[in-house]
């Protein structure tokens, strides 16, 4: 049986737009088995802001910024996947007192960056 070759994807956060303005940047190594992607998390949250329509990826990336369980749910909506994830963030959110002090930052960062898109 042949053997399948092995590839790899390196996945990075990075929302200083440093790698454009895409949600999703996406970039050839230099070992051809490595493809390295860079997710800027900054753009879910401004489409939100501007309510502006989200694909299922971005609300993901978007609901695991949130620190509202309500606000988490209604980013779910409908989609069975969706909910899926929306419960996991929920309990988490319950248990974990190291997540609420990040996601009060984002929460605080996402307000900031509403004032600044009303100006």
């Amino acid at each position: 049986m042949k053997e399948m070759e092995k590839y790899y994807v390196q996945i990075n956060f990075d929302d200083t737009g440093k790698f454009g303005d895409k949600f999703i940047n996406e970039f050839n190594s230099d070992d051809k088995k490595k493809k390295i992607v860079y997710i800027n998390p900054k753009v879910p949250i401004e489409k939100f802001v501007r309510h502006e329509e989200l694909s299922k990826m971005e609300k993901l990336i978007l609901m695991m910024q949130m620190v509202d369980k309500e606000l988490v749910k209604e980013i779910a909506g409908d989609d069975n996947d969706l909910k899926k994830v929306a419960d996991v963030i929920c309990k988490n959110l319950e248990q974990n007192p190291i997540v609420k002090e990040i996601v009060k930052k984002l929460e605080h960062d996402i307000s900031k960056a509403e004032e600044n898109v009303r100006e």
